[in-house]
């Protein structure tokens, strides 16, 4: 499924593996198996999921509160990667940090830092196993970074409990971060009163070093069903039973055997707890990147294969197409000759058809006639009507009209006041458009020039 998550976590010497699906804001375990440890190479070798979320507990590791100078946020990581470097003597690790706060001490502001450091080598050895099979870590997690979330998500400070094999780890959370890690070997598996013990000098470490109380001990995993202790440390001791799990996992499988992979579904990358070093990030980057651009690749040439499937038939078409015009050229031929002979026919008698056309494009004379004959003219005289086609093709379609006349009154005032009467008359007509207009007061001639449509 192009959805689905697949969750692998190294515990001692077996591997849980988790496959979920989200929906919305809820995943959905749809399966979920334990793997030995030896066989786990076999494991993926078969599995067809190339991506993967791992979720790890390194044993062989360095954490640390450090105090260090007030540094800003740009350059503390680097003052952190020197101290650890000084203190450890490790060349190449990687490593992430949690901010405690600020202090006084000897009257000088520090800055206290929680760092969790895991040697180059023992990440690369993890990493190896994934890319000798071909799959792809899109994340790394410590397993207590993991869990961190979920145990100590609110404001009080909790004191976790969990087990990898005969390791107990025991870490300080508050808000979601790591305040304090210890890892203590055991003899026996589940949780009893001789690791009470180790509880005990954990919280008097924290209360008297960190100035850290636990309100709280928290059991992850399943501890939670192996709990043989009689001792009273005068903290609460409770299982871990975040209500995620009953609001957002859906599935036959029970949590609790599953604590590490489910938690790690719900880590956010803003968090910062990946410790996959950043040129395998790139190098992952770089095989995803080019797996798409094969499939884009693949994709573009069976789009090119398809349209050159149809070229091909559309060629094969088109060549029956000519063969058949080849086969009835004989008939086409004598279609165009008859063609041929009756255009010439035709061709007689376009002339009279073009004028018939012409003509039949243009307006009514008889009513242009009728229209001037109701105007008033006064003492204007009309002598003349001229109406001319226009041979224009923008005025097809329209006549040229030329008006012209004299004046029969002697009385100037009388002339002019009769002329301009008329004139108002003649462009008052519907569809006529006036072009010139003159009135000869000395010979009393007028002309009036216009276009009727």
């Amino acid at each position: 499924m192009s959805n689905q998550t697949v969750v692998v976590s190294f515990e001692g010497d077996k591997v849980n593996v988790v496959y979920a699906t989200k929906v919305k804001n809820s995943f959905v375990v749809d399966d979920a198996l334990t793997v030995a440890e030896s066989a786990f190479d076999d494991f993926l070798q078969q599995e067809k999921t190339r991506h993967f979320i791992v979720v790890s507990s390194f044993t062989q590791c360095f954490s640390d509160t450090l105090t260090l100078p007030p540094a800003p946020d740009n350059l503390l990581r680097s003052v952190i990667e020197n101290e650890v470097r000084k203190i450890t003597k490790m060349q190449m690790f990687v490593f992430i940090y949690t901010v405690l706060g600020e202090k006084v001490v000897e009257q000088k502001k520090v800055k206290e830092v929680f760092v969790f450091a895991v040697g180059e080598e023992h990440i690369r050895a993890l990493v190896k196993r994934f890319i000798m099979k071909g799959k792809i870590i899109d994340a790394l997690y410590p397993d207590i970074f993991a869990l961190a979330g979920f145990v100590g998500a609110g404001r009080d400070t909790v004191l976790g409990v969990l087990e990898t094999g005969t390791n107990k780890h025991f870490f300080l959370a508050q808000e979601g971060q790591i305040q304090f890690v210890r890892v203590v070997q055991a003899f026996d598996v589940g949780m009893r009163d001789h690791d009470m013990q180790n509880v005990t000098m954990t919280v008097n470490f924290c209360r008297q070093t960190l100035r850290l109380n636990p309100q709280r001990i928290v059991l992850v995993g399943r501890l939670c069903r192996n709990f043989f202790v009689r001792t009273n440390i005068g903290i609460p001791i409770v299982s871990f039973t975040h209500p995620v799990f009953s609001q957002k996992i859906r599935g036959k499988y029970e949590a609790v055997d599953y604590m590490l992979p489910i938690a790690a579904l719900f880590v956010e990358k803003k968090i910062g707890i990946d410790l996959l070093p950043q040129q395998d990030k790139t190098l992952f980057r770089i095989d995803k990147t080019l797996r798409y651009g094969a499939q884009f690749f693949a994709l573009l040439t069976l789009i090119i294969l398809i349209q050159a499937g149809f070229s091909i038939k559309w060629i094969f078409d088109f060549r029956k197409d000519i063969v058949a015009l080849r086969r009835n050229l004989p008939e086409v031929n004598i279609t165009l000759e008859r063609y041929q002979s009756e255009q010439a026919a035709f061709n007689t008698y376009r002339p009279l058809l073009e004028s018939y056309r012409r003509n039949a494009g243009l307006p009514d004379v008889y009513f242009l006639l009728q229209q001037l004959a109701d105007i008033p003219h006064g003492t204007a005289i009309i002598t003349s009507i001229t109406a001319a086609m226009q041979e224009g093709s923008a005025d097809y379609g329209s006549l040229d009209l030329v008006l012209k006349g004299n004046m029969a009154s002697e009385d100037l005032v009388h002339m002019q006041r009769d002329y301009l009467h008329m004139l108002a008359g003649i462009k008052s007509l519907k569809n006529f458009t006036l072009l010139d207009e003159s009135l000869d007061l000395k010979t009393r001639e007028w002309n009036i020039h216009g276009q009727y449509k």
